[in-house]
């Protein structure tokens, strides 16, 4: 049965709008979003890219993602002094002949200008970051890995099925992440596919920290993809005081004070189980 041109219009403005919103979503979210089959999500895509309303990837849309969300080099001047005070502060956490994720958030960037001028022998850097990459990429006291995947240009970073596949092949010692915002809820970032790898990524960590400055705290905007709860999430270093935290709903103690940069955890937080076997 012919479906209405109207009825058709509307579903595709829907998608749209909903790409807008969500950043990405792949074929198979689409179709069961809106109860339809995959090859008319696939006609539905072709009609949108072809009248400028969204950019295609492969198995899905990226929904003006570079037009509507900053580039790395326009986030990595937010809050830099911020940034520069957490990443020394984590940057203490690091040890010789470890292994060590970092993310390709720009205040994860910042830790790796830190060990740029002050490399620790031994220590294993894997990252899906490609700026952190170029940064280390010449420091023969570090071995670097690069998580493989789907290249996102603007924002220097790798994402995807691949990069979750990619992440089986490790354990991690430490993980530094960072996220979009934060709340009383837990940790956000932009959308579902970054919040599994970040998943993935903590449970293969022993110990794990996430680098948030107090802008982050209750931000508005495009995160809608929850990381984990305060119950479940790595420790949060932020330049946030405690007194700003509890006004902002968020109910964590201070387990250390590095200067400017506090540590935090929960209350309730559950211990980290040990890294899955590669």
């Amino acid at each position: 049965m012919k479906v209405a041109k109207a009825i058709v219009d509307a579903r595709r403005e829907k998608i749209a709008r909903l790409l807008q919103k969500r950043r990405y979503l792949n074929i198979e979210e689409i179709s069961k979003e809106f109860g339809i089959s995959e090859a008319t999500t696939r006609r539905d895509m072709n009609v949108l890219e072809r009248t400028g309303r969204i950019k295609r990837m492969h198995g899905g849309a990226l929904g003006d993602y570079d037009t509507q969300f900053a580039s790395l080099r326009e986030r990595e001047r937010v809050a830099y002094d911020a940034k520069v005070d957490m990443a020394k502060a984590v940057y203490a956490k690091l040890k010789p002949n470890s292994t060590c994720f970092l993310d390709a958030g720009t205040s994860v960037l910042a830790l790796a200008r830190q060990l740029l001028t002050h490399p620790i022998e031994n220590l294993t850097v894997i990252t899906n970051s490609l700026a952190a990459i170029e940064l280390l990429s010449g420091l023969s006291s570090i071995q670097l890995y690069i998580i493989g995947g789907r290249v996102l240009n603007r924002q220097s970073s790798i994402f995807g099925r691949a990069a979750l596949e990619t992440l089986k092949q490790w354990k991690f010692d430490v993980s530094v992440l960072s996220c979009w915002s934060f709340d009383s809820r837990g940790l956000w970032i932009i959308h579902s596919e970054l919040a599994d790898f970040h998943r993935a990524v903590l449970s293969r960590t022993r110990q794990a920290y996430c680098c948030a400055d107090v802008t982050k705290l209750n931000r508005s905007g495009s995160a809608d993809a929850l990381v984990c709860s305060w119950k479940s999430a790595p420790t949060l270093v932020t330049d946030a005081t405690s007194s700003q935290l509890s006004a902002g709903g968020v109910r964590l103690k201070c387990v250390e004070k590095a200067k400017q940069v506090g540590f935090y955890q929960s209350s309730t937080r559950t211990q980290p189980k040990e890294p899955k076997d590669a």
